[in-house]
């Protein structure tokens, strides 16, 4: 069977303009997610492919050098899409360099057929490569099947691209333009159209499962805090206890309570009170560590979780956090302490009786005076508890 390859890209400029217009209704105005870029990335993609069919029929310099910068400028666009969707930034070089190199050595090589193919598409095969870097790196990566879509497209592109650069080179490919009628131009062709379809599809499905991921994390946060609420933490508390009765980790948990907040709320009003929350958890966020898992249990009352610290070092950081409180200004002038309760998980104990144990070492904090870090430890085993409070025998 003979392929006719102006029909074939006919075919190809119908699928990208479908695409382009699929993605720009799907993409939102009120939303970073990059689906914007890569419509526009597909659309510089087309202009592209039209002015190369149009090689001797308009001037060369649309057809040379626009049509090889909106190529590049296109994957430019894919790429800074991707770096949208994954929220980093993309370096200023991997932006204008490839425009630049596109568009110098298509003015340079203007009158070399071969050796302009060969340069411009050395320039596409490293704009290719970035993406397929980015889609994998482990810090880039965005949770989901999507990102491997999208990979598994970028690589076809590198493969046929320095497929046709190799022939080339080698001699065993003459170009004389797009419509050619030659294996090396339909294996391309194809390629570039399979390409652009898994693409879009796979960035298309990354957006989804960022969005997906992204009502998950929030269905755990505190609304007003922004800190992780009881929901998550009892899911990682009920992890971090399975860790320690397996392998033995310790893990300590701190329970702390605002001091006199209904008595703040009524004397500046809800909305200061919602500040001074919101200012406590910044406080709390500057002292522990990022493993550390900080949850808002309930009113002005607030949990952290200390995977791989024992009873001593999580008094100790609640004592710092009190000092941290003492010193921060917070709104209207409101001095604001709190009383800390803080426990280590034991062996075989359950979230209920550990939780239970650090409420106690709280409540004897309120009750001695409040402003405060009281500890609790288990001498003879789960059932039987022993006291200590900061100042009292076991200084914090």
């Amino acid at each position: 069977m003979t392929i006719h390859m102006p029909t074939l890209l006919i075919t190809f400029l119908v699928v990208c303009v479908t695409l382009m217009f699929a993605v720009a209704c799907v993409a939102r105005r009120d939303t970073d997610d990059g689906l914007s870029d890569w419509a526009w990335g597909l659309a510089l993609n087309t202009v592209a492919i039209v002015l190369w069919a149009m090689r001797g029929r308009a001037p060369d310099f649309l057809t040379v050098v626009v049509a090889n910068t909106a190529q590049a400028g296109a994957y430019t666009l894919f790429l800074t899409a991707l770096a949208r969707l994954q929220r980093w930034s993309v370096p200023p070089g991997a932006v204008w360099l490839p425009l630049l190199a596109a568009a110098g050595t298509s003015l340079l090589l203007e009158s070399n057929l071969q050796a302009r193919i060969v340069a411009c598409g050395l320039v596409l095969v490293a704009q290719q490569a970035l993406i397929l870097y980015a889609c994998l790196h482990p810090t880039h990566s965005a949770i989901g099947r999507g990102r491997h879509l999208l990979a598994l497209a970028f690589g076809i592109l590198i493969l046929v691209s320095l497929m046709r650069v190799a022939g080339l080179i080698s001699g065993l490919a003459i170009i004389r333009d797009i419509t050619q009628n030659s294996a090396v131009q339909i294996t391309l062709l194809y390629a570039m159209l399979v390409a652009l379809i898994l693409g879009s599809s796979g960035f298309v499905l990354m957006v989804k499962e960022y969005a997906d991921e992204q009502a998950r994390l929030a269905a755990k946060k505190d609304a007003l805090t922004g800190v992780w609420n009881r929901t998550h933490l009892e899911e990682v508390a009920q992890h971090e206890i399975n860790r320690r009765q397996r392998y033995g980790h310790p893990v300590a948990l701190i329970m702390a309570d605002i001091d006199h907040f209904k008595r703040l709320n009524d004397t500046f009003g809800h909305a200061t009170g919602d500040r001074v929350l919101k200012q406590f958890c910044l406080v709390l966020g500057n002292c522990v560590r990022s493993s550390d898992v900080l949850a808002r249990w309930g009113g002005e009352e607030f949990l952290l979780l200390l995977p791989n610290s024992d009873l001593a070092s999580a008094a100790q950081l609640a004592e710092r956090v009190r000092s941290a409180l003492a010193a921060w200004c917070f709104p209207e002038g409101c001095a604001v302490s709190a009383s800390f309760g803080v426990t280590a998980c034991q062996q075989n104990e359950t979230w209920e009786h550990w939780l239970h144990r650090s409420d106690m070492a709280l409540y004897r904090a309120k009750a001695a005076g409040r402003d405060r870090v009281e500890t609790e430890a288990l001498e003879k085993g789960p059932g039987a508890m022993g006291a200590t409070a900061a100042g009292e025998g076991a200084a914090v």
